[in-house]
């Protein structure tokens, strides 16, 4: 699906725009590049096909702002100037019924966002590019790999969902004393959604290694 939204892009009718042009600049010695997704009229948007959560918690807008900060970064040294900066979603599972019950709910099922640029973009880039050019390279972080933690579930015997979640295992067992019939605490444990699902070097990659024998 992705790829076909791409490619309704790069079948727009503004002539004038750029869709997916690779772009290049120089970082402390590095070549870096990307690929803007559209610009035009100076301004820039990405496109990303995603889950309406993603909207509603804003859980990647960080990262957003930086990739869009970038992208305008290399479209400025190369000439082009941009006066501003989005994110178009369009949402995957977006409910009609969902947004007429609740004003909170994204209203359409494609959800146009500004984003504003990072002032030092230039700076965090040469910090970002002397870490991973560093002798010494930093570990993944729980953000970077998207980790969920462990949980722990209290199961009632034939019944499929959980009663409740904890994220305590002791908290867990209280609540295992309140109730009637037979019922357990099973762990769940927790996954490293990007590592798993979205790395393409995690086979050589000495932490998702070391963390997939503590997982077994």
């Amino acid at each position: 699906m992705g790829s076909a939204i791409h490619e309704v892009i790069s079948k727009g009718e503004n002539k004038n725009a750029l869709t997916e042009e690779f772009l290049t600049t120089t970082i402390g010695g590095i070549k870096i590049s990307g690929m803007p997704d559209y610009y035009a009229d100076e301004v820039l948007q990405d496109f990303k096909f995603t889950s309406v959560w993603n909207v509603i918690y804003d859980s990647m807008n960080e990262n957003y702002q930086k990739q869009l900060s970038m992208y305008a970064y290399m479209l400025e040294e190369h000439g082009f100037k941009v006066n501003k900066t989005q994110i178009v979603y369009i949402l995957r599972d977006w409910s009609k019924t969902k947004a007429m019950a609740d004003h909170n709910y994204p209203q359409a099922q494609v959800v146009v966002k500004d984003f504003d640029r990072i002032p030092e973009i230039e700076k965090w880039m040469e910090e970002r590019v002397s870490v991973l050019e560093g002798a010494t390279r930093p570990p993944c972080t729980e953000s970077d790999t998207w980790a969920k933690k462990d949980v722990f579930a209290v199961m009632k015997e034939g019944r499929k969902s959980a009663l409740k979640l904890f994220e305590k295992e002791e908290d867990a067992k209280v609540f295992l004393t309140e109730q009637k019939g037979k019922c357990d605490v099973v762990k769940r444990g927790g996954e490293r959604t990007r590592c798993e699902s979205y790395c393409p070097v995690k086979e050589f990659c000495t932490q998702y290694k070391a963390y997939k024998e503590v997982s077994k």
